[in-house]
């Protein structure tokens, strides 16, 4: 569940429109400060990829993060190379590609515009 249908849940469990002073008012009272709370929650920012970077990520769903880390770093097929170049031009040389990719794969990623 997601910050957004988490709040939906809550929407749908509060409004009942219960009279002042009663145990219903309380209850809405209560989930509008949940609703709150949830609204200030902070989500991951997902990462900003081209499509080139979205294909390579979603064809090595079928294998693991693991060899998608391991090939992004160390092999020398021309999808790694263009990840590398990309990376370094977008991100620069002091950045980490494990995190990166860590991020995208767990978190969801955004497409570049």
């Amino acid at each position: 569940m997601n910050k957004k249908e988490f709040i939906e849940t809550l929407i749908d469990m509060g409004g009942c429109g219960a009279e002042a002073e009663t145990w219903d008012r309380g209850w809405d009272d209560a989930i509008g400060e949940v609703i709150g709370i949830a609204e200030e929650l902070d989500e991951p920012e997902k990462v900003v990829v081209p499509q080139f970077v979205a294909d390579w990520i979603e064809d090595y769903r079928k294998k693991t993060l693991v060899e998608l880390i391991n090939d992004a770093v160390y092999s020398s097929d021309e999808d790694s190379k263009c990840f590398r170049r990309w990376f370094h031009e977008e991100m620069g040389f002091e950045s980490n590609y494990s995190e990166f990719i860590s991020r995208a794969w767990l978190d969801g990623y955004e497409m570049a515009r």
